[in-house]
């Protein structure tokens, strides 16, 4: 009766290393500068009509970027704020905005939390956290794309591009 068992304790066994393996390798392939070349927006309209506007590699300068470190720690920096009406200045810094996470990645699945809020002593309501899905990673790419969902009467979808830095 054992006997049955053991080719199914190994597969199974054999499953979970490769797991961890599979994440071990997305959290090193993740680690450098990401500078963002293209930016996607999309909104869902609650009439059932869409928007969207793409922001090309023009509008981004060396301001604009991810750096994952291997301690779990991220830095985004950001030159402006993307909407559909263009590009505007953060406000008035000619450098751009510089944010601070820490970072996690489960399945395709890259979680930042803010390190610069404080939710006890600030106004602004949500969570401290962004969820983005990982379309692409290899070693010159990278895609996240993120769903805010408003109850209000819009959905956004942005899908961000990135390309390994030096």
């Amino acid at each position: 009766m054992m006997k049955n068992y053991l080719p199914l304790a190994i597969a199974v066994l054999l499953g979970l290393s490769s797991c961890k393996k599979e994440t071990a390798n997305v959290d090193a392939g993740i680690v450098g500068t990401w500078y963002e070349n293209k930016l996607m927006l999309h909104t869902s309209l609650a009439t059932g009509g869409s928007h969207d506007t793409t922001f090309t590699a023009e509008a981004f300068n060396k301001y604009d970027y991810y750096q994952f470190a291997s301690d779990k720690k991220a830095v985004f920096s950001q030159s402006g704020m993307y909407g559909y009406n263009g590009k505007a200045a953060i406000w008035g810094l000619a450098g751009g905005a510089i944010s601070h996470f820490t970072w996690s990645i489960a399945d395709s699945t890259l979680t930042l939390n803010n390190t610069d809020r404080n939710t006890s002593t600030e106004y602004l309501a949500g969570p401290t956290y962004t969820e983005q899905a990982i379309i692409q990673l290899d070693a010159n790419h990278l895609v996240l794309r993120t769903q805010f969902f408003s109850p209000g009467p819009y959905n956004l979808t942005t899908t961000s591009y990135f390309n390994k830095g030096n």
